[in-house]
C-alpha cells in the first residue's frame, strides 16, 4: 500500500484515495487562482467585492469628517442620511476589514477608594451574630 501526503491530510491505499487527493489538490489550486484573478483583473470581482471597492472609502470619509469616533451604528446611520443604501453589517464589515472603530465610553469614576493600610472599624454596638439554626 502506498500513502500520499498532502498538508495535514493522508491517504493511503488504493486508487480512490488517490482520486480523492486529486480532486483536493484541484480545489485548493482553483480556490488560490480565484483569489489570485480578482486581485489581477478586476472584472473577475464578485458584486459584493466591487461594492465593497466603492464603500469603503465613503465609509473612512464619513468616519474622518466626524473625528474618528463615530461607531458602526452612527457610521450606518449618516451614510444613510447621505442616500446610500447601506446594511449596518456591511459597515461593521468594512470597518473590520480596514481596521478603524469608533470611541468606546469611559468607565465611570471611581469615588470611594479605601485605604487597606487602616484597621477596620469596631462594632459599636456590640452586635451577637448568632446562626439562626444549628445542626
Amino acid at each position: 500500500m502506498r500513502s500520499c501526503l498532502s498538508g495535514s491530510l493522508r491517504f493511503s491505499g488504493d486508487a480512490e484515495s488517490g482520486a480523492v487527493l486529486q480532486v483536493l489538490r484541484e480545489r485548493q489550486s482553483g480556490v488560490w487562482l480565484k483569489h489570485i484573478g480578482g486581485q489581477t483583473d478586476p472584472s473577475r470581482l464578485s458584486d459584493r467585492a466591487k461594492r465593497d471597492k466603492e464603500l469603503n472609502p465613503e465609509i473612512e470619509r464619513v468616519f474622518e469628517e466626524h473625528h474618528s469616533v463615530y461607531g458602526v451604528r452612527k457610521i450606518w446611520h449618516q451614510m444613510r442620511r447621505e442616500g446610500f443604501g447601506i446594511a449596518r453589517c456591511t459597515v461593521a464589515r468594512q470597518m473590520k476589514d480596514t481596521g478603524i472603530e469608533g470611541v468606546v465610553g469611559a468607565k465611570k469614576p471611581k469615588t470611594t477608594i479605601p485605604d487597606k493600610a487602616m484597621p477596620c472599624p469596631l462594632d459599636k454596638l456590640n452586635r451577637q451574630f448568632h446562626a439562626l439554626w444549628r445542626r
